[in-house]
């Protein structure tokens, strides 16, 4: 297989320290060089932060001493991937089996019968354990061979031979019916962030399918199947807002994975777990049980080995968001706070890979926690920091709400030549396609107080004039938009003006 030296990019930063070393030992190992021309290319590509295709081209011509690399990048990519096959020789079920074939096929190829049958009982128990049901299946054509050429019994055990087959055909395609409902749910929820009808109606599609003995149809089932089941079931709950019968499949879910700790070394079921975990926690927060749940649920997320780059910046986001909604819960602000500058050291080391619609609501929500302590001028850097990203994204989720509280905290500096000039922007920016928003309320009610307090004042009767005014326009302003409003940093500052602290 030709490989592009992106993929050869991919694949070197996916590997864990761990396996990092065990490369570089397997290379040593069996080298008679000192520094074989790949070893340097692996050490190169590896210090390489963001995949730049000229310095890899660069590096590929040193490792090689001409313009011809193709040969070295596929000879390193395979070798990457023959030593992750030995690292991981007795870590997976599938890779484990996969040896299994090969010998048993080695054995058959021979006729070597009673040697093969010693060596399929040992498979197959393997597999049956895991619930493999496409491995039992291959087992059992192999042990089919076996017992025509041994002879024993053969009629006998062919009869039960043929029954286990089809009784693992017939899990397997309710396993494969299963699959084709998940990966309806799931695609509807990450193409369109809708819940699908099938997740509606799971309880009665799932009876069609498997029959009402939930438990025996788990009883046989692959992990793989019994992690879609409830997966699927927890969203069902979630949707109709049964929090804690969700919660009651997620720990299912969570437990699955604990169970076998050797899953929790593949990127795949890493990022299954820390979603399933995410959604536990939003479960609790729902029903009001975090303040139980929460030591739990950090111990863990902490527990799910870093494996590589992307999973390390999950974890990191996933904590920060977890840790800011519990303690903005618990109103412990100052705990919040003390993160704030790990926070945004891990935003730096982690942007690539969180997403920019997270990143900027991990900022808006530190802007928020400074915002609601009365700390004005932090409040503004973080906000400031978010509108300066220039993403799309953030028009999409978060700029009309990050420029409402800018020109909040430009009222609380009392910089109103400065608000004056934003609220005009605000709300010609947004006056169209806000149309209706309460937030457009706010802007021009901000903008006539600007108007107010942006000219001389003459005196303490002047001033005490203004205060009045700028305090009934807040009055009528909450009267007007108060119940409305849906983020409740803004109603309760709004309230608060309402009530008298101008």
């Amino acid at each position: 297989m030709a490989v592009n030296s992106d993929a050869l990019f991919d694949l070197i930063h996916s590997l864990s320290p761990n396996e990092k070393r065990y490369f570089k030992r397997h290379c040593n190992k069996h080298s008679t060089k000192e520094s074989p021309s790949y070893l340097k290319l692996f050490s190169d590509i590896d210090t390489m932060k963001k995949y730049d295709s000229a310095k890899l081209k660069e590096y590929l011509e040193n490792a090689t001493k001409s313009s011809n690399t193709s040969e070295v990048k596929n000879y390193l990519y395979h070798l990457i991937l023959k030593s992750l096959r030995n690292f991981h020789a007795d870590k997976n079920h599938h890779l484990r089996l996969q040896e299994y074939r090969t010998d048993l096929h080695l054995l058959l190829e021979k006729g070597l019968w009673k040697q093969a049958k010693k060596l399929l009982q040992q498979a197959r128990s393997i597999a049956e354990k895991a619930n493999l049901g496409l491995y039992e299946l291959e087992f059992a054509l192999m042990e089919r061979r076996i017992i025509r050429q041994l002879g024993t019994q053969a009629s006998a055990l062919l009869k039960q031979n043929q029954e286990r087959a089809l009784a693992i055909l017939r899990q397997t395609e309710k396993e494969l019916n299963m699959t084709q409902v998940f990966e309806d749910i799931f695609f509807s929820l990450r193409t369109a962030n809708i819940v699908n009808p099938e997740a509606q109606h799971l309880p009665k599609i799932v009876n069609e399918l498997i029959g009402e003995d939930h438990e025996n149809y788990l009883m046989n089932a692959s992990f793989v199947a019994k992690t879609q089941y409830h997966t699927m079931y927890a969203m069902h709950h979630r949707s109709k807002k049964e929090y804690e019968e969700a919660n009651i499949h997620l720990r299912k879910l969570l437990s699955l994975f604990e169970d076998d700790q050797k899953i929790l070394i593949e990127v795949e079921y890493q990022d299954r777990y820390l979603k399933a975990l995410n959604n536990y926690f939003n479960n609790c927060f729902q029903s009001g049980t975090i303040e139980q749940e929460f030591d739990t649920i950090m111990s863990k997320l902490n527990s799910v080995p870093e494996t590589n780059h992307r999973v390390s910046g999950e974890k990191f986001h996933i904590s920060s968001y977890f840790y800011i909604h519990y303690y903005s819960r618990t109103e412990e602000y100052g705990k919040i706070l003390a993160k704030a500058s790990s926070i945004l050291e891990g935003l730096k080391n982690y942007g690539d890979v969180i997403g920019i619609s997270r990143k900027l609501t991990l900022i808006y929500n530190i802007a928020v926690i400074y915002f609601e302590t009365r700390q004005y001028e932090q409040a503004l850097d973080w906000i400031i920091s978010l509108l300066n990203e220039g993403e799309k994204e953030t028009k999409k989720t978060l700029q009309f709400p990050a420029e409402m509280l800018r020109l909040i905290l430009f009222y609380e500096k009392k910089e109103f030549s400065t608000l004056k000039y934003l609220a005009r922007g605000f709300l010609d920016q947004f006056k169209k396609s806000k149309k209706g928003a309460p937030e457009l309320e706010i802007g021009a009610t901000l903008l006539q107080i600007a108007k107010l307090y942006d000219k001389p004042i003459r005196g303490k009767a002047d001033q005490l004039e203004i205060n009045k005014k700028t305090k009934d326009l807040f009055i009528q302003l909450h009267n007007k938009i108060g119940n409305s409003i849906k983020r409740e940093e803004i109603k309760t500052w709004l309230k608060e003006k309402s009530d008298g602290r101008i």
